[in-house]
């Protein structure tokens, strides 16, 4: 018998309560009570999976004459998860320039002997998860917790685990926060001169960690798929033999779709290939026997982004972030234009050479919560403790307000105050500039005496801050004349 256990919610608590006298049918019984909140357990298959879970907080909900999501149409646990994801959620940010990536922190545990990837929590502010790489004992995913007192002391305190309980750790890779508070695991490692055809994805949702209490041991429901990729003649069809498959460790789920995109590292001979394969999100048959085929949207295979170990999407879906053991290279998509659009654009390069230089293996990568910081983790040294290094934010939400005919404001934030100035002109070489007035950390300029319906381009500088250093500028079109008819 397998017991999985995560906190029951809302009316479920409630209904539990009622009903723990009562024989219920082969797949739940209501077993513990602990810290005040109902826990429940599968019986019978080896593990529990999400669905599972929905049917038996119905089932639970139904017997204690509850209404489950009563007025909403959502089940107990789509309500929490959707308040999940609301926990998760802040204003868009996008940073243009990043500072020096620099070590934060040191493991205080030696549970995890290689980072192999690592996720900022949408509902636990401050916790990150990772896991270790290929064939650990136990298919845990651990938290460990990285606040500014945490940088301060150095130290990145591990908080507990939670364990995928019927999967195994054959190749875990990366890990990725997708939407509604969902925790993705990529089980597709697949060494040269890959021969595995039992590559999986699994999720789970995200608990919340109690960062002062005991530490986190749960065994949690979990959704698998299998995936493959496509055969070379047939592209509807899984590969059949290991010419046709790849090496990856880069899982990508864009927080706010559900898709799945997975980039490879290297290819059946060994050669390095980053090329990015996906999964619509609308087309995935969760806990299911399907051998969902990959689709290839587009090949980022370069001498410089070779061997990808791992990435993210940012927690507003405009931007990824891809590392190899140098670096990484960041993609912004532009506004308005599909997802998918994000890998043909230029890349921005991110020096993580520090890493390396330290004699550490650095694979993982992710944004901070908020996406405005980078996190990676390596591999741990003799004394069995994994690293954490930060790239902090230094120049970032560059935008043209309130434009007219004749003006414009640029506005942008930097991490620290600085001076305000924005060159501007109706070329790429600009030619004029405006000085805002004193030092700040929001800065806003007004650009007058414009000419109207013109396209200017324009960049600023903030102390040594400048940007963008190259072209392209961005630009903005004032609006057209000033109308002069006369009311009717």
């Amino acid at each position: 018998m397998t017991i999985t256990t995560i906190p029951l919610v809302g009316v479920a608590r409630q209904a539990a309560s009622r009903i723990t006298h009562l024989r219920v049918p082969r797949v739940f019984r209501i077993h513990d009570r602990i810290d005040g909140a109902a826990y429940y357990g599968a019986r019978g298959h080896g593990r529990t999976t999400l669905r599972d879970v929905r049917l038996g907080i119905g089932f639970c909900a139904l017997l204690a004459g509850v209404a489950v999501g009563q007025g909403s149409g959502e089940s107990p646990v789509a309500m929490e998860r959707a308040e999940s994801g609301r926990q998760g959620q802040t204003a868009e940010w996008l940073t243009q320039i990043y500072g020096r990536h620099g070590l934060a922190a040191k493991a205080d545990g030696v549970q995890v002997s290689e980072s192999s990837g690592v996720a900022a929590g949408r509902r636990n502010p401050d916790v990150y998860w990772t896991h270790n790489d290929a064939g650990a004992k136990h298919p845990r995913v651990w938290a460990f917790r990285l606040s500014e007192e945490d940088q301060r002391a150095g130290v990145a305190r591990i908080l507990g685990y939670v364990e995928l309980a019927g999967a195994s750790n054959v190749d875990w890779e990366d890990i990725a926060a997708g939407p509604d508070g969902m925790i993705y695991v990529l089980d597709g490692g697949d060494n040269p001169p890959c021969k595995r055809s039992d590559k999986r994805i699994h999720r789970f949702a995200e608990p919340v960690v109690e960062s002062q209490g005991s530490p986190l041991a749960m065994r949690v429901p979990f959704d698998s798929l299998r995936f493959e990729y496509p055969d070379a003649e047939h592209s509807d069809r899984p590969a059949g033999s290991p010419d046709n498959r790849f090496d990856a460790e880069c899982l990508l789920v864009h927080p706010i779709s559900g898709d799945v995109y997975v980039v490879t590292k290297r290819n059946t001979r060994g050669t390095p290939e980053a090329r990015v394969f996906k999964l619509a999100a609308d087309d995935l048959g969760w806990d299911t026997e399907r051998v969902h085929v990959l689709r290839q949207v587009a090949d980022l295979s370069s001498p410089r982004l070779n061997m990808a170990t791992g990435g993210e999407v940012d927690p507003h879906g405009r931007r990824v972030v891809i590392r190899n053991y140098l670096g990484a290279f960041e993609y912004l998509l532009p506004t308005d234009r599909p997802f998918d659009e994000v890998f043909r654009q230029p890349g921005q390069f991110l020096n993580m050479g520090i890493e390396l230089a330290g004699q550490l293996q650095g694979e993982a990568i992710c944004y901070t919560r908020d996406g405005r910081d980078l996190i990676t983790t390596t591999e741990a040294r003799r004394d069995g403790r994994f690293s954490v290094f930060r790239t902090n934010w230094q120049l970032a939400n560059l935008r043209v307000e309130d434009t007219a005919a004749d003006r414009a404001t640029i506005r942008w934030e930097t991490a620290s105050p600085a001076s305000s100035r924005v060159e501007f002109g109706a070329t790429p070489a600009c030619g004029e500039f405006v000085d805002g007035q004193g030092v700040t950390a929001s800065h806003a300029v007004t650009l007058t005496g414009l000419a109207a319906d013109t396209e200017y381009h324009y960049r600023v500088t903030s102390g040594s801050l400048r940007h963008p250093l190259l072209p392209p500028l961005p630009s903005f079109r004032t609006a057209g004349p000033l109308s002069s008819t006369r009311p009717e």
